[in-house]
């Protein structure tokens, strides 16, 4: 395993104590959302997003709307009404979601995408690195406003809906600060994700502040509006 990965392990808690709980269960607010739900604004105030640790799932209830719940999985994502009843099935291409501005309107599909990889990736890695099909090697060191950060150059699996190349950036504290990552397609979109406000919870250290920015293909992006960001109000491993 390679010594970043062991270090970023180690700072979030460990894998014994990761490995104790098979379920997360968290209060999550969105803010900072383009052009979204604006004749219904308090429903991104609280929602509710479970997910299966090992296996991958995840549900977020009362979304796309109220009376609703959205199940991810890797391959399709669906939405169910409150008697179970399927309502729609989405099986896209992730990266043909966003054109390459970004300035077509946000709908549920965008913000499905968004939801699933922003939160689901922030709350598992640097331990979802050690499930199989991941590769990774150590990538150069980032010097950013006076601060160095160590970096991981990972590879996801082939069946990975979100692109499968991502840079992860680990701060002094070997917390995960920074993600970098773009859709693949022919004009592909570039993101960072920046997590931040750490906690301890049951033992492991959680970012409960996520951001998502457009990134230029020159690696910068406008710090002052991300087009996405989860605050985190509760939280509880099972």
């Amino acid at each position: 395993m390679d010594n970043l990965l062991q270090d970023a392990l180690h700072a979030a808690g460990g894998m014994e104590i990761w490995k104790k709980y098979s379920t997360l269960t968290a209060q999550i607010r969105l803010k900072g959302v383009k052009s979204w739900l604006e004749s219904d604004p308090g429903l991104l105030e609280n929602l509710t997003f479970q997910a299966d640790l090992a296996g991958g799932s995840a549900q977020l209830r009362n979304f796309p709307e109220r009376g609703l719940y959205t199940i991810f999985t890797n391959d399709k994502t669906s939405v169910f009404d409150e008697k179970d009843n399927p309502v729609s099935a989405f099986d896209p291409a992730w990266g043909k979601l966003f054109d390459a501005s970004l300035q077509a309107p946000w709908h549920a599909i965008q913000m499905m995408y968004f939801i699933r990889y922003t939160f689901w990736k922030s709350l598992t890695f640097p331990f979802g690195l050690t499930t199989e099909g991941y590769e990774y090697e150590q990538g150069q060191i980032l010097e950013d406003n006076g601060h160095l950060y160590r970096s991981l150059l990972v590879q996801a699996p082939d069946d990975s809906p979100y692109g499968q190349l991502m840079s992860l950036f680990f701060a002094q504290d070997n917390l995960i600060n920074r993600t970098d990552y773009e859709t693949q397609n022919e004009e592909p979109v570039f993101f960072t994700k920046i997590t931040s406000e750490y906690a301890v919870l049951n033992g492991l250290i959680i970012p409960t502040l996520i951001q998502v920015y457009h990134r230029e293909q020159d690696g910068t992006y406008d710090a002052e509006n991300p087009l996405i960001a989860v605050e985190v109000r509760s939280m509880k491993f099972i």
